[in-house]
């Protein structure tokens, strides 16, 4: 999970409170969702903000160099850098 997008909802919440983030697998959604609801909005991918943040270690585009990592959130696992050296 980016830390950065949950982030993100979190000050959109605070903004409309007809938005709630639930931070959750989605294999939870039956019980993490007790009442009726009118939609679900599923973050399922990589963001622009992910590819152009060279810190992230997604991009390719840009011209400075960052470190491949690959990791939506940097503090779990090891990043790209160390697996390929395995």
């Amino acid at each position: 999970v980016d830390p950065l997008a949950v982030e993100v909802a979190q000050s959109l919440a605070v903004e409309d409170s007809r938005f709630q983030i639930i931070h959750r697998p989605f294999g939870e959604i039956a019980t993490a969702v007790a009442e009726p609801i009118a939609g679900v909005l599923l973050d399922t991918g990589v963001s622009t903000p992910q590819l152009e943040d060279t810190s992230r270690g997604f991009s390719y585009k840009s011209k400075k160099d960052g470190p491949l990592d690959l990791r939506m959130d940097q503090s779990v696992g090891m990043p790209a850098s160390a697996w390929v050296k395995t």
